[in-house]
């Protein structure tokens, strides 16, 4: 079920109950109402990276009952009066994927107690933050340098420069291809030890924007076993900056190696007229408790 449908499903059992009420010759019901606005998140930029976020949905508890996930902002009608506690998890769509709305656990949850009173609006500004036992394994802003510099195709022209040309924040990576230089493929130059396994919550976040596809994955080392390349995920063209939380969870856990590589690979279309293949990359996070 989609937000939208959640959304209309409790406005519509609200009115019924005050259909209902009204109709034993009670007294109705009167609703109040929280408009939510959207989260914000604060980071340590020298400890967590940068703020930017993708929090779309609030899940909403209203005096201990939970009344649904919403896309914020919103404005949700609630049979609540008086001093009542409001708690909200920030909702992202894990991989990008709508139909995979998800609580963020990286991120804490925002709790307040308002004084509700009926027909009247009480707006509601969310603020999170990562929780303290977040680990960042790995954190790249692309300020100055960066660190996916292990060449795996052999071809330093396609290595990732940084550009501050239409860049998220500060500077970017760049990758530029071409019908000279066609393909990109590089690792992380560190590899990431103790990594979650047990299906333990593993997360990789990005900005990115591309006009061409590219993917991106782990490569897992052990002693004794040869090298495990797996791409998890292809990215498809996105004109504007987007952010993405992709799980990394499953593949950890059935891999099970001791050290991983994160590691990208882009490819200009030969079924394309363009001639020219771009891919801007900030703020990546691999994060994990």
């Amino acid at each position: 079920m989609n937000l939208t449908a959640t959304k209309l499903i409790a406005a519509y059992s609200i009115l019924l109950l005050i259909l209902m009420t009204g109709c034993d010759g009670k007294e109705e019901a009167i609703p109040t109402y929280l408009e939510i606005l959207p989260f914000e998140l604060t980071t340590d930029y020298s400890l967590e990276g940068s703020a930017s976020e993708k929090i779309v949905d609030g899940w909403l508890y209203v005096g201990g009952e939970f009344l649904g996930a919403y896309e914020l902002p919103a404005t949700v009608p609630v049979l609540a009066s008086g001093s009542t506690e409001i708690i909200l998890f920030p909702g992202i769509k894990l991989n990008g994927i709508a139909s995979r709305p998800e609580i963020n656990d990286f991120y804490n949850s925002f709790t307040t107690t308002v004084d509700l009173q009926e027909a009247e609006i009480t707006t509601i500004q969310p603020t999170t933050a990562y929780r303290d036992n977040v680990v960042f394994p790995f954190i790249e802003n692309f300020d100055g340098s960066h660190q996916i510099e292990d060449d795996e195709d052999g071809n330093q022209a396609t290595a990732i420069s940084l550009t501050t040309d239409q860049a998220f924040e500060n500077a970017s990576g760049y990758i530029r291809l071409t019908n000279d230089n066609p393909q990109m493929e590089a690792a992380t130059n560190v590899r990431f030890e103790d990594l979650p396994l047990n299906n333990n919550k593993v997360y990789l976040e990005l900005d990115y924007k591309t006009d061409i596809p590219f993917a991106i994955g782990l490569i897992g080392h052990q002693i004794n076993v040869p090298e495990a390349k797996q791409y998890i995920f292809i990215f498809n063209p996105k004109e504007d900056w987007n952010k993405i939380y992709i799980d990394l969870s499953s593949e950890l856990t059935a891999s099970g190696l001791s050290e991983y590589q994160i590691v990208l690979n882009a490819i200009l279309p030969t079924n394309s007229d363009e001639s020219l293949g771009n891919v801007y990359l900030d703020n990546m996070k691999l994060i994990h408790f």
